[in-house]
């Protein structure tokens, strides 16, 4: 599953959805720029009593815009650690 912000914060009905669907584990994944981070750590205190969280934002380049993640990186770098999740 996978949810896109369009911005810096995961909304209550985002999380509602999530919650709907079954979901138990999320990877959060954010601009690794200083603001990115810092969203990214809000909204992790934000839902994590309701998600097993997992941060993706560090397995980005330093400074990468989630949007510059190629297909590549996404199935070398984040496919292998969703699926290790999944065991």
């Amino acid at each position: 599953n996978t949810v896109a912000c369009y911005g810096i914060e995961i909304s209550k009905y985002q999380t509602k959805l999530l919650i709907d669907m079954g979901v138990t584990t999320l990877m959060v994944m954010f601009d690794n720029d200083e603001k990115g981070r810092e969203r990214g750590i809000k909204n992790i205190e934000k839902i994590s009593h309701l998600f097993k969280i997992v941060n993706g934002t560090q397995y980005l380049k330093e400074g990468a815009d989630i949007a510059e993640t190629s297909a590549d990186d996404i199935e070398t770098v984040i496919k292998p650690i969703l699926t290790n999740l999944e065991q």
